[in-house]
């Protein structure tokens, strides 16, 4: 659908690095990641936060995303493949 962006990959190594040296406890990386994988991490991010709900824990959520994206009414990440219906995913 849309070509890799060099930079992309360089923004994600340099922000992991930095979220390592802020102490965050949890980061999800994925380099080229598939609606199912994205769909994943959103199912553990999910449970992260009721956890935490439930334990009246404050959470900080941070979502970090270098690549294509499109905004039309709302917030979607652009997956770079031919999965079809499955090329857009929500972030809202």
């Amino acid at each position: 659908m849309f070509g890799n962006l060099a930079q992309a990959t360089e923004d994600i190594s340099r922000m992991q690095g930095f979220l390592k040296e802020m102490c965050f406890d949890q980061i999800f990386f994925d380099e080229n990641p598939s609606y199912g994988d994205i769909e994943g991490h959103m199912g553990d991010l999910k449970k992260i936060l009721r956890k935490g709900q439930k334990r009246d824990q404050k959470t900080l959520l941070f979502v970090y995303y270098s690549g294509h994206g499109v905004m039309v009414s709302d917030t979607h990440i652009v997956i770079n493949s031919s999965e079809g219906h499955e090329r857009f995913f929500p972030l809202e």
